[in-house]
């Protein structure tokens, strides 16, 4: 069997395992699609469910948060009506997740990109505003910082100290953990370029740079949250000395409470994010597991009408809620391959 992971600009096709011919036909179908994932795209997924279970003859789809990672575990975990139809992702599926799935017969995927998101730092609305570059986060979240020719353990623990211009207040970042997409993107998006492009850094093996790069202080400046977005946000909100790290579109319920720092000058919204003048940028996912076609009432159905042109077109309802919309071409593209969809 040939499995399929639909990328926007290409079918990649690799030759991997048959699925057992039998199991999943054994098992009694379902009537509701159950969707995982990203605390990002969860509220997308839920506003999709609630108006599509409204819409249609189909039961609601059942929508839960677990983060991206979280949501790739239990999607890769095996086909059958005991697992997700569709996880949720604020990045790209690694390769890694993939082979996890390959690992359990999960060999037949689709993936649509729904749009595109910032990543944001917040603070409360009554703190010294934070005007930060890539460069600012990486000296004040990385576990170790070149300091006289070596590198350390992170001694920065005022914003002052990263740079003299920055409030002289604590760095303590609320964020994802592990599982998040989030914490993804905040690493591939600010940390690690801010890392790499350091003289002293550039100059390490590569072995070391990855090894550097790719780790967060765990000596309190940074606060892992759990995938919750909600509970990140109440506790900047009444932490008048903190910052925050978590997506635009969840940042934009927090109801006044919260302001957004700058990021090399510009601040997140919808125009500067689709200029790129806003620099913390990322693609929102969701994947669809194919074998799960035809056995679940609903769930062809379900991805058409999260790649509706209602839905995520330039004027679509999730745009409202935050979304920055794809373009022409790539909206084109996702409604056809949801129409395309085998039939299970």
């Amino acid at each position: 069997m040939i499995a399929k992971v639909l990328t926007a600009a290409a079918v990649v096709a690799a030759a991997w395992a048959a699925v057992p011919s039998d199991g999943l036909a054994q098992q009694p179908a379902r009537d509701t699609v159950r969707v995982t994932g990203s605390s990002t795209l969860y509220g997308f997924a839920t506003r999709v469910a609630e108006r599509f279970g409204r819409a249609t003859p189909h039961r609601t789809p059942v929508v839960e948060s677990s983060g991206t990672g979280g949501g790739m575990a239990r999607f890769c975990a095996g086909i059958g009506m005991n697992t997700p139809d569709i996880t949720l992702a604020s990045r790209r599926i690694l390769d890694s997740e993939i082979a996890a799935c390959h690992d359990n017969s999960v060999d037949q995927i689709t993936e649509f990109k729904i749009g595109y998101g910032g990543l944001v730092v917040v603070q409360p609305t009554d703190a010294e505003k934070l005007e930060l570059s890539r460069r600012d986060l990486w000296l004040a979240l990385a576990a170790e910082v070149p300091v006289d020719g070596h590198m350390v353990p992170n001694p920065n623990t005022l914003w002052t100290h990263v740079d003299k211009d920055l409030p002289s207040t604590p760095i303590r970042v609320y964020g994802p953990p592990p599982t998040s997409g989030t914490r993804d993107s905040l690493m591939q998006l600010a940390l690690e370029p801010a890392c790499r492009a350091d003289s002293y850094v550039s100059g390490l093996p590569e072995a070391d740079q990855r090894r550097v790069c790719g780790q967060l202080r765990e000596d309190g400046a940074y606060i892992n949250v759990k995938e919750d977005d909600a509970e990140l946000i109440k506790r900047v909100a009444n932490d008048g000395e903190s910052a925050g790290v978590l997506g635009l579109q969840s940042a934009l319920h927090a109801g006044g409470r919260l302001q957004y720092a700058s990021m090399s000058g510009a601040l997140p919204s919808g125009e500067t994010i689709r200029t790129g003048e806003y620099p913390l940028i990322r693609a929102l996912y969701f994947y669809v597991k194919d074998d799960h076609l035809g056995r679940v009432s609903g769930l062809k159905d379900y991805v058409q009408s999260f790649v509706s042109t209602a839905a995520i077109g330039p004027e679509g309802y999730l745009v409202e809620e935050g979304l920055i919309p794809l373009a022409p071409t790539e909206l084109e593209d996702m409604q056809a391959r949801a129409l395309n969809l085998p039939e299970g």
